[in-house]
């Protein structure tokens, strides 16, 4: 794909793998984040998420919804738990997130497919939950369908609000010039949210965007992206690197 000229807009982290798999495929890359992660402050935190924390031995499972809700409740937990109970069974949404709760030495169950809320509840584990304890670290906000489905198989489940997500507009001004030149081949979009947000940042050069092609992940995804306008929507299997590169391959390799 040399020469693809892309926008990614989620937020910059260490060692990107769909950046550098992009970068090795010669592509030019826009990387404009229009979404901020904060995680949160020993005294940012409420009284609740504080005694979920520091109850968290009593729980019989953890799930981690993202990269961030790891990284954010790891940080939490090191000051309320300081030792993590290795008998609970830890969860999470996929391979990046797993990636860091086993740098703290925590093996976690991961599903087999889709990295998503559906693929964890598809998981044998997540079945026959009546009874149990579950902690879910989240960001604040987001879909409510974990909670809701594994209440509705008996669990008690508490969820722990670990960091929040902010529109990021620095960018914006970079984003817009990129639109009006015709500087952009597509757009890779991570999560409904940051479509939003780019909807959002884009405003009066939002009919540039949706002539653009637009890579999501997912079904639910390719329909907010519907909803908004695109007319050209590419959809991968998951968030994960090389399943978005492999969908961005897909639609490259049809219009030669």
């Amino acid at each position: 794909m040399p020469g693809l000229r892309l926008l990614v807009v989620r937020p910059r982290k260490a060692n990107d793998e769909l950046t550098q798999i992009l970068d090795s495929e010669s592509c030019v890359v826009h990387q404009l984040p229009v979404m901020a992660i904060v995680g949160l402050t020993q005294s940012e935190v409420p009284s609740e998420i504080a005694r979920l924390l520091k109850a968290f031995a009593a729980n019989d499972m953890a799930i981690f919804i993202s990269r961030n809700a790891a990284q954010a409740g790891l940080a939490l937990l090191r000051r309320y738990c300081p030792e993590l109970p290795g008998a609970m069974a830890y969860f999470a949404v996929g391979e990046t997130t797993a990636a860091v709760l086993n740098g703290e030495g925590i093996d976690a169950v991961i599903p087999a497919a889709e990295f998503n809320t559906e693929g964890l509840l598809a998981l044998p584990q997540l079945q026959q939950v009546a009874g149990k304890r579950i902690v879910i670290f989240k960001g604040e906000g987001g879909r409510d369908l974990l909670r809701e489905t594994l209440v509705a198989r008996g669990a008690e489940v508490s969820c722990c609000d670990v960091y929040r997500r902010e529109l990021d507009k620095q960018h914006r001004q970079a984003i817009l010039e990129l639109l009006s030149a015709g500087q952009l081949d597509a757009v890779i979009v991570h999560s409904g949210e940051l479509l939003h947000n780019l909807l959002s940042v884009a405003d009066d050069r939002s009919e540039q965007l949706l002539s653009l092609p637009v890579i999501v992940p997912g079904q639910r995804v390719a329909q907010l992206a519907v909803e908004a306008g695109f007319s050209q929507i590419v959809t991968s299997a998951s968030a994960t690197a090389v399943d978005m590169v492999s969908a961005l391959w897909g639609w490259y390799s049809s219009r030669r």
